[in-house]
């Protein structure tokens, strides 16, 4: 009679110090590689910055919303639109009269990466209208203008856009 634990042993060799050995390592390994990737995938679809300094711009924002309060008081109305390769801003004030004589700039961001980010001056086109060329390619973007006028503190404009196919 063939007892069980010679019948095991003559399918499978035995389990070693070796063999346990090498699973754990080969295990640790595999755990390796695929945190090694997932690190060089993150690091090269996105840089991680969302906004500079923000730390102290998060210090800053009592000051950021009393800015945000002072410039809604003034009532200044805008539009933006996208026309043929042109950015387009119209500025009235409260009443609807155009804002004319304002130094207009903008900065046009990817929300997902910032290897597309542009800077714009926008020129007065008409009493209140500005325009600046630019070949966004299409989809989402962020459009930050700043209107300054002498003797103001700056217009803050936040859009997203849209530029289709």
């Amino acid at each position: 009679m063939i007892e069980r634990n010679s019948l095991s042993s003559v399918f499978r060799p035995p389990l070693t110090g070796r063999h346990v050995l090498a699973m754990i390592v080969a295990f640790f390994l595999a755990i390796f590689v695929v945190n090694g990737i997932f690190v060089y995938v993150s690091l090269n679809s996105h840089p991680g910055v969302i906004s500079e300094d923000a730390y102290r711009k998060g210090l800053d924002y009592n000051r950021t919303l009393e800015r945000a309060d002072r410039q809604n008081a003034r009532g200044w109305r805008t539009t933006v639109t996208l026309d043929g390769g042109f950015v387009a801003v119209a500025l009235s004030d409260r009443n609807g009269a155009p804002l004319t004589g304002l130094a207009v700039r903008a900065e046009v961001r990817r929300p997902v990466h910032d290897r597309s980010d542009t800077s714009l001056v926008l020129r007065e086109t008409a009493p209140g209208r500005y325009r600046a060329a630019t070949a966004l390619a299409s989809g989402r973007w962020e459009l930050r203008l700043t209107a300054a006028a002498q003797g103001l503190p700056d217009y803050l404009i936040d859009r997203s856009i849209m530029v289709p196919q």
